[in-house]
């Protein structure tokens, strides 16, 4: 049984979610621009995408923790498999 209390938690969870995946998307992207045919990524790029990525694993152990503690976060099991899809951008 969930609460008001519940239901107001989630839906800022999942605007929260919302945010990070925009914000996430547009990082990777911005950091890969330009790479054209690059047969070895620049070593800047290297590290910035090091960074999103450990970004990403930050945010997937929270976003676990949550659903343990709500699981009726999803309402299906694709709107889950979607939602950590988005931490993978070979997923895109």
């Amino acid at each position: 049984m969930t609460t008001d209390m519940d239901d107001d938690i989630v839906r800022e969870e999942l605007a929260r979610r919302a945010r990070f995946d925009e914000q996430y998307r547009m990082r990777v992207k911005h950091a890969v621009r330009g790479l054209g045919s690059h047969t070895q990524l620049p070593r800047s790029v290297e590290i910035e995408l090091d960074r999103l990525a450990a970004e990403a694993a930050r945010e997937e152990i929270r976003r676990r923790k949550f659903d343990k503690m709500y699981p009726a976060i999803y309402k299906t099991s694709a709107e889950k498999t979607a939602a950590y899809a988005v931490l993978n951008p070979n997923n895109w």
